[in-house]
């Protein structure tokens, strides 16, 4: 199961936002672009960790460290015993079988399996560099969108979802297809909050319309 966008252009929206729209000149396919830039970004920001500045990367990242320092117990490079995990591969292995549900390993193991502080800081680093992920799965085609998205999700645009824009006989559609399926899960996004948050598009619109034209001097 993927988590899925379907947008398409101004047909369902109120007459007041097609009025606002027009007097910002976004109409026709322009403004199915518009709203897709913004229904990028809100899905993007509402996928764990939630936000997309540096202090939603910096909770994601210190959610992995805790799952992982409550899988190992971690031992000195010059410890001499052998009963360490021996390898990357190894570390996988145990700290897949750690995690629960939701990905986590929520408190710290009994009986945990000895490892070596370089080869838990090589392992961790790989996990680290995944933070962002599900998010970077609506964030492909970015720049096509004139959306900003912050280094740490972009990293994963190309590989974690498609976002492709095609023009119809009703006019341009955008599809946003998530391919982490993670999301799915309530507790990363979800299609149920999804939809609520589509639900808001209008909303959305509506308030960028009349920020747009704010700052153009022009009075709503």
């Amino acid at each position: 199961m993927r988590v899925k966008i379907e947008l398409m252009g101004d047909r369902e929206v109120s007459r007041l936002i097609k009025e606002l729209a027009r007097k910002a000149g976004v109409v026709g396919d322009d403004f199915a672009d518009y709203a897709a830039k913004i229904a990028q970004r809100s899905a993007m920001r509402e996928v764990q960790p939630f936000g997309d500045r540096k202090a939603a990367q910096a909770l994601g990242e210190a959610a992995i460290w805790r799952s992982l320092h409550n899988t190992f117990k971690i031992v000195p490079n010059n410890y001499r015993g052998n009963d360490t995990m021996t390898g990357m591969s190894a570390a996988r292995q145990a700290h897949q079988a750690a995690r629960n549900s939701r990905g986590r390993v929520g408190h710290v193991r009994l009986n945990r399996p000895k490892i070596k502080y370089q080869l838990f800081q090589q392992y961790g680093a790989t996990v680290i560099a995944k933070v962002g992920k599900a998010k970077g799965g609506f964030s492909n085609n970015s720049k096509r969108l004139g959306t900003r998205i912050p280094a740490w999700v972009k990293r994963h645009a190309d590989s974690a979802g498609r976002v492709t824009r095609r023009k119809g006989v009703r006019g341009v559609e955008w599809s946003f297809d998530n391919e982490q399926k993670h999301t799915r899960h309530s507790w990363v996004l979800g299609q149920g909050k999804l939809d609520a948050l589509l639900n808001k598009q209008n909303k959305m619109l509506y308030n960028s319309f009349k920020g747009k034209l704010r700052r153009a001097g022009i009075m709503v």
